[in-house]
């Protein structure tokens, strides 16, 4: 790609799921950043291997962070999703895709 070339949309939108036997992902929302996903970042457990281990993370800094990931074309962050209940049980971030590559 160059410079000028325009922006492909993203290969998954929102509201789609990639399926999987017992689970599925969706694009991680605005209305996903709840208390619950707050308690999963600032859990030591759940963060010992994440880059935000030393921040305290607060429902902004997560918005602000869905957000960024969301307008950017080549990162993907998903909701994983426990097909049996629905509930929303982590997410896994795919990203920056080089279109290039």
């Amino acid at each position: 790609m160059h410079v000028t070339d325009p922006v492909p949309p993203k290969a998954i939108g929102s509201g789609e799921f990639l399926e999987g036997s017992r689970t599925r992902l969706r694009l991680v929302e605005l209305s996903d950043c709840g208390p619950r996903y707050l308690s999963w970042l600032n859990d030591p457990e759940v963060n010992r291997y994440l880059e935000i281990r030393c921040q305290t993370q607060t429902e902004e800094s997560i918005r602000s962070f869905v957000a960024a990931i969301q307008a950017d074309h080549w990162s993907y962050l998903f909701c994983i999703i426990e097909r049996q209940d629905g509930r929303h049980v982590g997410n896994i971030k795919l990203g920056p895709v080089s279109p290039r590559h």
